[in-house]
């Protein structure tokens, strides 16, 4: 009977080991804040051509991403930013403002310790605030609200991420144009290694 006694005790301790292990690796896909910091350029064409050997760079900015990281393989939050069209006007340069304001979406690939592809999909909404001297009609700022989409792909390694898409806008203007969008920058928060 003792016999018996001790290979249950030893089963059930067995059982409770298996789940508490268990249990941990169910912990691995609680969300974790994440954040993300990047400066970004779009690579636009010089009007009215859209040859490639016509692009520049153009619309810089900042942009931030704080959300929550579920897993190794999922990060779901929302972005906003600053960027800027350089639009010339006669021979005079004129900044255009455009903050966009959205849901940031990306699925990850890891294929090292501390390596991850993944894709990217945002969308939200654009308001771009057109400055008084590229807009000769008004002698004010006019200001318009546009949708936008931007699927990417990129790299993060470390707490550095890279990443090349495209940027579509719903209505077009001299900040929203469509265009590759090229960003980097770093990850705030800690990584579900």
């Amino acid at each position: 009977m003792k016999k018996y006694l001790a290979i249950l005790v030893l089963a059930l301790s067995a059982n409770c080991a298996f789940a508490q292990g268990t249990s941990s690796s169910k912990s691995n896909f609680q969300p974790l804040f994440q954040g993300y910091i990047t400066a970004d350029a779009a690579l636009v064409g010089k009007y009215p051509s859209e040859l490639l050997s016509d692009l520049m760079l153009n619309a810089p900015g900042v942009n931030v991403a704080l959300g929550a990281k579920f897993g190794k393989w999922l990060f779901v939050g929302g972005e906003t930013g600053y960027n800027f069209s350089i639009n010339t006007v006669g021979n005079q340069s004129v900044w255009n403002p455009l903050i966009p304001i959205g849901a940031n979406i990306r699925g990850y690939l890891p294929v090292g310790r501390k390596t991850s592809l993944y894709l990217a999909f945002s969308t939200g909404a654009a308001i771009f605030c057109a400055n008084p001297q590229y807009n000769t009609q008004t002698s004010h700022s006019t200001t318009t609200v546009t949708a936008y989409v931007n699927p990417c792909v990129g790299i993060e390694t470390g707490r550095f991420v890279f990443s090349i898409g495209y940027k579509a806008f719903v209505k077009q203007a001299p900040a929203a144009i469509n265009c590759l969008d090229v960003k980097i920058g770093v990850r705030i928060g800690r990584n579900n290694y």
